[in-house]
């Protein structure tokens, strides 16, 4: 069964068949719901806020306490739990604190904002804490999974690769998932007698007129002003069109705020000046109505429209624009769609714009009102093919094809009777898996691996040589019944970004007199602590500078190719260690049979952590080989050893 959240106020279990009410003190609603859509909202659609009010954000945070609670009450063995938007993202995490291990997913509709946008908020930390506490996270496009991982990365010093975050102890998954149509619903409308006549009442009043169709709320992230002055500029361009081209704009109405009152008396401004000007007698430019619209007359209009005009600022989606398209049988109308909308990465055929710029936009209507035939047909079929193929229907077993998968995976770990021929765990779980891992049978080799330099995990492992140990993601190692450390070979493909890090380096041991450059097995060193014995005390502050300025580039460069190298800068030690930031998991399996003497069948691995602020901790892909199982907490891991001890 699937326990759905959602932003109405209630949680709602499969399993019963019925919605469980939950009950929110006035005030404290109203503050969280306050601070969920001025404040979160507002910032993931990049708006400019003046403060961020903590009562506000305690109070969320007790409305996700009463809902976690009250899921708990309904939750039962096996469910799956679906958290919808951005009312409920401290909830993931919360249930995990009240003991529920049931696969939890998020998904988020609105854009998730860049990492420079997020970090404005006070309680970054916690929000994406709380959203690791999931299973699965989806997205609507790649660009808001890409901040997403940014922001991760940036502010909890989280582990990403791929479509993975491995933080603390869990492993979350991530995808874009586009949202998609109730397409039957639209089809069997098309077919509604009611509607047929609404659409011919409606083809009959403006017969051998140009119809611009606009649908939008009384919101601020809609773009409804630059919609309406590039509509007027187009007028003023092409004086030929008036009387001809019409716009019928929707505006259904929004929050009750005040900067929602402000807009609307912007809007209906803007409409009276141009029908004002452009009217003719008895044909007004701009048919403009405020109210909620009926799906029935709103399907009548799309059908009837000749384009679509979509001016968000900022959207997740946009359902609007797929809407449109799937009403367009007949009539093969175009659409103008916002780059700013998260559709415009999905319906490639449709003419993109920039709202902002009101000649372009105005540009773009005379083109869509003059397209030929032909081409309308063209654009249309290719995003009529997206919409129905794409559908709501796609999206939901999608999602839920990821939390059943996680629900299996967690059947696996828990059901698994042989013993492994290697666990491998991440070196920060030492103190707490040290001696259910010491109880191990002899035929399984443990292995704690690190990706600290030797001298950070020389304190932790140096009187235990029960353990093998590696160092440096896999550049140095250490065998169990021994404390030497040794040079582990280089792992080929895991290092092919050495040579473009060594030209950086060489450019900065020439500029700093005296400086060495290293390099053994996957890891290099660089060192200036003979720099001031070579230049004198004066230039002392100068190698400073340059090696903190070098630490800077790398550290922009390892961002860049994906976190695939770790820089470790200790300026108090006047060195700098490169080493790589993650193995695949076959390099991986290679390096443990080089340590091991044997090449493992069974290969458990437990979740690393991150060891150092300065780097990134391992991530393996559990995707890679099927003999591998990765565990999302400690408490997972020792269930299924101590099955062996």
């Amino acid at each position: 069964a699937v326990v759905g959240v959602g932003s109405n106020g209630s949680a709602e279990s499969t399993n019963t068949k019925h919605t469980c009410p939950v009950t929110i003190p006035a005030e404290v609603e109203e503050r969280g719901l306050c601070f969920a859509q001025e404040v979160l909202c507002g910032v993931f659609h990049h708006k400019e806020l003046d403060e961020f009010p903590i009562d506000g954000y305690e109070a969320y945070a007790q409305i996700t306490e009463i809902f976690a609670k009250t899921i708990k009450s309904i939750h039962r063995p096996g469910d799956l739990i679906w958290i919808h938007d951005y009312h409920h993202l401290l909830l993931p995490k919360m249930l995990r604190t009240i003991g529920i291990d049931s696969p939890v997913g998020v998904f988020l509709h609105i854009p998730f904002p860049s990492s420079e946008i997020f970090r404005k908020i006070p309680w970054r930390r916690q929000i994406l804490e709380g959203m690791l506490g999931s299973d699965f996270i989806g997205f609507q496009t790649e660009e808001y999974l890409s901040h997403f991982t940014r922001s991760v990365a940036g502010t909890l010093r989280a582990t990403t690769k791929r479509n993975l975050i491995v933080y603390e102890t869990r492993v979350t998954r991530q995808a874009a998932s586009p949202i998609g149509l109730n397409i039957d619903r639209i089809t069997k409308a098309l077919q509604d007698p009611e509607v047929l006549s609404k659409i011919a009442d409606l083809r009959a009043r403006f017969d051998g007129k140009k119809i611009i169709i606009g649908v939008d709320r009384m919101d601020t992230i809609k773009g409804l002003p630059q919609k309406l002055q590039a509509f007027e500029k187009l007028l003023a361009d092409e004086p030929s069109l008036i009387g001809e081209v019409l716009l019928v704009q929707t505006a259904v109405p929004a929050r009750k705020t005040e900067q929602c009152h402000q807009l609307r008396r912007e809007v209906e401004e803007l409409v009276g000046r141009i029908n004002a000007r452009y009217s003719t007698f008895g044909h007004a430019s701009v048919y403009y109505k405020y109210d909620f619209i009926d799906f029935k007359d709103l399907v009548a209009l799309y059908s009837i429209a000749d384009v679509c005009l979509v001016t968000s600022l900022r959207e997740g989606m946009n359902l609007v624009s797929q809407e449109f398209i799937a009403c367009q049988q007949t009539n093969r109308g175009l659409l103008i769609l916002s780059e700013f909308a998260g559709a415009a990465r999905n319906l490639a055929k449709a003419f993109r714009i920039n709202p902002w710029n009101t000649s372009e936009l105005a540009g773009s209507m005379k083109e869509a009102l003059t397209t030929s035939q032909a081409e309308r047909e063209a654009r249309h079929a290719s995003l009529y093919k997206y919409v129905t193929t794409h559908t709501a229907v796609w999206w939901g077993s999608f999602l839920i094809k990821q939390l059943e998968d996680a629900l299996e995976k967690k059947k696996l770990d828990l059901h698994t009777h042989t013993p492994p021929d290697v666990i491998v765990v991440n070196a920060s779980m030492y103190d707490s898996l040290q001696d259910v891992l010491g109880k191990m049978p002899k035929t399984t080799e443990v292995v704690f691996f690190g990706h600290g330099l030797v001298s950070e995990l020389e304190p932790v492992c140096s009187n235990d040589t029960r353990f093998h140990w590696i160092g440096e993601c896999g550049c140095t190692w250490r065998q169990k019944h021994s404390k030497k450390w040794d040079v582990l070979p280089a792992m080929g493909s895991c290092l092919d970004w050495t040579g473009t890090v060594l030209k950086v380096l060489n450019n900065y041991e020439r500029m700093i007199p005296g400086s060495r450059l290293s390099m053994n097995s996957g890891k290099t060193v660089f060192r200036w602590s003979w720099a001031d014995a070579v230049s004198g005390f004066l230039n002392h502050k100068e190698s400073l500078l340059h090696s903190h300025e070098c630490y800077l580039h790398l550290s922009s460069m390892a961002e860049a190719c994906g976190g695939r190298f770790a820089v470790h800068y200790h300026p108090g030690h006047h060195t700098m260690t490169i080493c790589p930031a993650y193995l695949s998991l076959d390099a991986l399996t290679h390096v443990i049979s080089l340590v091991c003497g044997k090449q493992p069948v069974v290969l458990h691995i437990s979740v690393p952590v991150p060891c150092s602020t300065h780097s990134v901790s391992l991530c393996t892909d559990p995707e890679i080989a099927q003999s591998s199982v990765v565990f999302n907490t400690v408490e997972e891991l020792k269930k299924v050893v101590e099955k062996f001890v």
